[in-house]
């Protein structure tokens, strides 16, 4: 598998994350009692001796690159174990082109993508047998987490936030955009990247801004949130998963099938659920 290389902080990529050791996290993998999860997988389709099916999926660039092994990286490198007839490639790229080209089945498939009705016009999400989507066959679930200026006053109740004087500050094509007017603020994303938005949020030009649990770890492990602080309790948390391109899943549905049931079976894994817990954690002292 391609895990890509490291995009760097001056562009949209965030570098940062606590260095797990991928090597070492591989090896645990191996240790793991594959052949009786595999069991558990439905069946294979029926392929020529040796072959291997290429399976090209983008990520969001912000993930970082291989060596930082962002733990829904590592969950793919399980899973794939899981499905020996798949020939994983997880090419690192700008989230807006990833969306995009997906959609146009220039990937296969995305890592990492919640659920929106726009996305499930051009993108295949795991589904129940009635049609609703399926949960359990998750990647992993995630809020955002709304950020101020020390001292500022905006805040989150659990329903509505409170306090609010000014635009609420998101990344260009991110959910967080719809929950932000679905609550009733005003949205600014007019800023190059991450660092930029928060510039402004430091120079008074917007109240707050809400960013995802990874990305606030990684900008924490960073040193970046100097003059800021974090509100709590996190927002809009729901499920992201690993979804395909309707060509994709049309060609592969039973491969398609196994592998949201491998995501499933190694989301579960000791390993992927300490480096979850590990670059997800709240910090010591809350405001």
């Amino acid at each position: 598998m391609s895990l890509g290389a490291s995009p760097s902080r001056t562009g949209s990529g965030i570098v940062g994350w606590r260095r797990l050791g991928f090597a070492l996290v591989i090896w645990a993998f191996g240790m793991m009692p594959l052949t009786s999860l595999a069991e558990r997988l439905p069946p294979a389709e029926r392929l020529p001796p040796g072959t291997r099916v290429p399976v090209r999926i983008c990520y969001n660039e912000q993930l970082g690159p291989r060596e930082a092994s962002h733990f829904s990286l590592l969950l793919m490198v399980a899973a794939g174990q899981l499905v020996p007839e798949a020939r994983l490639q997880l090419e690192p790229v700008p989230w807006l082109r990833c969306l995009l080209q997906a959609s146009r089945g220039e990937y296969d498939g995305i890592l990492g993508a919640s659920f929106t009705p726009e996305r499930a016009v051009d993108l295949l999400y795991p589904r129940t047998d009635d049609g609703t989507l399926d949960a359990t066959r998750r990647m992993f679930s995630q809020g955002y987490r709304l950020l101020r200026p020390l001292g500022g006053s905006l805040g989150w109740d659990g329903r509505s936030f409170t306090g609010l004087q000014g635009a609420i500050g998101v990344e260009r094509g991110y959910s967080a955009m719809n929950f932000a007017l679905e609550h009733g603020a005003l949205v600014d994303e007019n800023h190059p990247d991450v660092y930029a938005m928060l510039a402004k949020l430091r120079a008074g030009r917007l109240a707050g801004v809400l960013v995802s649990q990874p990305l606030l770890a990684s900008l924490r492990a960073e040193g970046a949130l100097d003059g800021i602080e974090e509100v709590h309790p996190p927002l809009d948390e729901k499920p992201y998963f690993l979804v395909f391109s309707h060509a994709f899943g049309t060609a592969r549905p039973l491969l398609v099938e196994r592998l949201w049931q491998a995501v499933a079976l190694a989301r579960e894994s000791p390993s992927v659920r300490q480096a979850a817990e590990a670059q997800q954690a709240r910090p010591r002292r809350e405001p």
